[in-house]
């Protein structure tokens, strides 16, 4: 950023980030400081996969095996995709943290694939 949108910044009042001369977001500069800190240094929200039949990093490629496994992995802005099929926690799923009103940490079906959370298996 220039030095005149980091006095910007400072001042707290409205400004534009354009972000690969494609995209242009309007935002508060209030609200949004830390996605601007985010922004310059390099870290983004990314999309975390749990497959019925994963064990690995999360990747599209390497899903998760388990919901806990990527909530615990999740940070403000992620997005967790389950892969479809039955997933049958023996334990309650702990959320140990949020996300923000503008980066939830989302949780849903990958594509249109249809997912079953089957609680049988959890204590009473």
């Amino acid at each position: 950023m220039y030095d005149d949108d980091n006095a910007k910044l400072r001042r707290n009042i409205h400004y534009w980030i354009n972000l690969d001369n494609r995209n242009t977001l309007n935002m508060r500069a209030s609200q949004t400081s830390g996605l601007v800190l985010s922004l310059l240094s390099g870290v983004t929200a990314k999309s975390i996969y749990v497959s019925t039949t994963g064990n690995g990093s999360g990747t599209l490629e390497s899903p998760y095996g388990s919901i806990q496994t990527a909530v615990n992995a999740a940070v403000a802005g992620d997005t967790i995709f389950l892969r479809g099929g039955t997933y049958a926690p023996s334990a309650n799923i702990q959320v140990g943290k949020s996300g923000t009103s503008t980066a939830p940490i989302s949780v849903r079906p990958y594509q249109s694939e249809k997912v079953v959370i089957d609680g049988d298996n959890m204590p009473g």
